[in-house]
């Protein structure tokens, strides 16, 4: 008990520290804006969140296998969580990107007109929650430091409140999404800079690069897309090409196979019956 104890207790306040970062941002605008800002870029979040709730729930089934390689301490096993967890980056950010491409299209079909500026707030704050998967890996408390991950989440909300309070500054609502963009990547690199002085994941840089900026290509392009007055059938055209362009990397790769999509089937059909269980 007294083991876990000391394990657990200096967790305590990231809880405290997950509830305020979680409306620090909304707070930030409102007080440097207008509650009417802070309301449209609630709005957005609101719509991007489900990004962030399926890499979580990706995450609860990658975990506990990444946790198994740490613990078996064999060298073939530590080789192998970077390329165990490429499919899962792919899996991830996959996911933000259908939220991120079809954001105008959900705000249009969902809210009114006076919200319908919130698309691009949208895509961006998929964008953030996208690159959260490298921040779901568990080096430090596989290393039982849990101190660090408290001190490295209060570091975030700092973070946060910088970036937000530069981009609303300098652009608005939508500078304050990218200003999270900013920040959360800020924060990623230093959670994975820390992680590695006790754990070095051996990513394959090679497919992660090419995921990761196939994704945020796409989506900047849906941005500069938005509101530009160009025929919707031409920009929803172009959309479905850069998913099939994905979907195609995906299969370059050796990602999407017999085997990755039949694990995507259990996965999945596992999930629904746990809802439906529920």
């Amino acid at each position: 008990l007294k083991e876990s104890l000391r394990l657990s207790y200096p967790l305590t306040p990231r809880l405290l520290m997950s509830v305020i970062a979680n409306q620090f941002d909304k707070y930030m605008i409102s007080r440097l804006g207008s509650v009417d800002a802070a309301g449209l870029y609630s709005i957005g979040q609101k719509f991007a969140f489900p990004v962030f709730t399926l890499t979580t729930a990706l995450g609860n089934v990658f975990v506990p296998n990444v946790y198994a390689r740490m613990f078996s301490r064999r060298p073939e096993d530590e080789d192998t969580v970077g390329p165990y967890l490429t499919p899962w980056a792919y899996a991830s950010f996959g996911s933000a990107l259908g939220v991120a491409l079809f954001s105008e299209e959900l705000v249009r079909l969902l809210t009114a007109p006076q919200y319908h500026g919130a698309a691009v707030l949208v895509t961006v704050l998929a964008m953030y929650y996208a690159v959260m998967f490298f921040g779901k890996q568990p080096q430090l408390m596989f290393a039982k430091k849990t101190v660090l991950i408290s001190v490295l989440s209060l570091a975030a909300i700092v973070v946060n409140a910088v970036g937000v309070t530069i981009g609303f500054t300098l652009w608005g609502t939508a500078g304050a999404a990218w200003g999270t963009l900013a920040s959360g990547m800020v924060v990623v690199v230093l959670g994975q800079t820390v992680g590695a002085r006790y754990y070095a994941i051996r990513w394959q840089y090679g497919p992660l690069a090419a995921i990761v900026s196939t994704f945020f290509a796409s989506s900047i392009l849906a941005i500069v897309l938005t509101g530009t007055g160009v025929s919707h059938v031409l920009v929803l055209a172009i959309k479905m090409s850069l998913v099939a362009a994905y979907l195609v990397l995906g299969y370059v790769l050796g990602i999407l196979n017999a085997g990755t999509l039949e694990l995507a089937r259990q996965v999945f059909s596992g999930a629904g019956r746990t809802a439906r269980s529920s």
